[in-house]
């Protein structure tokens, strides 16, 4: 069982075990995100990373925003503790990646722009989505530039898949309300897979 799958089913229990908050995935379900985890371990596969640790971080990332991805779609909230977990590990690849200034200094004007201005647009979790995200992609060498490409694909994708639903009012609004947070789980692991690494 790989990391991203381990991560993913041992954070899911730890929710169930809350009384407010119980997700028992069916068969079908089950199927979905061990598919999502084959392709987001191909993904790390892909970018050739040579350190294990690197590889076992990426992987616990993975299974913190797939996690999250399921309690968006499903529940339609995460839990903070994700985010603490997902952020930690982020913060580990940022550091054992030895960032330079100018990428620390991107890192927080991205973060600034998305709690100030994007976090009024959509939710909080949202927003730290896209925060852990920026830094597994800072610590895989991606820049400023690929933290708004990130965002670029995540939009298209929401875009072209609501229109597909007939999901976009007349005036631009979706006329009913999705999840984003598998939005940006998936362009993220596009973006490892296509355009992230060293």
């Amino acid at each position: 069982m790989s990391v991203v799958t381990a991560t993913t089913f041992g954070l899911l229990r730890i929710g169930a075990l809350d009384e407010e908050w119980s997700l028992w995935l069916d068969t079908r379900g089950k199927g979905i995100v061990l598919a999502l985890c084959f392709v987001s371990v191909l993904c790390i596969m892909h970018v050739g990373i040579e350190s294990i640790w690197v590889e076992v971080l990426l992987g616990v990332l993975g299974g913190c925003l797939l996690t999250a991805s399921i309690m968006d779609w499903w529940e339609q909230m995460v839990y903070r503790f994700i985010w603490w977990i997902g952020g930690a590990v982020g913060g580990l690849l940022f550091v054992k990646a030895g960032i330079s200034s100018q990428t620390l200094c991107s890192i927080i004007g991205f973060w600034l722009l998305q709690k100030l201005i994007f976090a009024r647009l959509y939710g909080r979790a949202d927003c730290y989505a896209f925060c852990v995200s920026a830094l597994a992609m800072a610590a895989l060498g991606g820049g400023f530039a690929d933290y708004v490409i990130h965002m670029f694909l995540v939009f298209v994708g929401l875009t072209a898949v609501q229109m597909m639903r007939g999901n976009i009012a007349g005036n631009g609004n979706l006329k009913k309300a999705v999840p984003l947070v598998p939005y940006i789980t998936i362009a993220f692991w596009l973006w490892v897979a296509f355009g992230g690494g060293r």
